[in-house]
């Protein structure tokens, strides 16, 4: 088995990327549920990547343990690694 990012159209306007799983035969049996990038078109899809591939070369990497607690827990992750 293998994976990959590829991006899958959900409906006319919305391509989402994410993990694509495949069987040896290169079959897609699986992806992920949540959406790694989200877009109204390739467009949308590409500009997002190069600018994330931008900010990491850019920029350091931050410590989880440095940043502030978090208040809305359903949107960012949080210093709290217990759950």
């Amino acid at each position: 088995m293998s994976w990959n990012y590829q991006i899958i159209k959900h409906g006319d306007e919305d391509f989402r990327l994410h993990e694509v799983h495949k069987d040896e035969s290169g079959r897609v049996h699986s992806w992920t549920a949540n959406a790694e990038l989200t877009g109204t078109s390739m467009h949308d899809i590409h500009s997002q990547l190069k600018r994330m591939l931008n900010d990491v070369q850019r920029r350091h990497v931050l410590k989880i343990e440095d940043l502030p607690q978090s208040e809305n827990e359903e949107d960012t992750h949080s210093a709290d690694t217990t759950s």
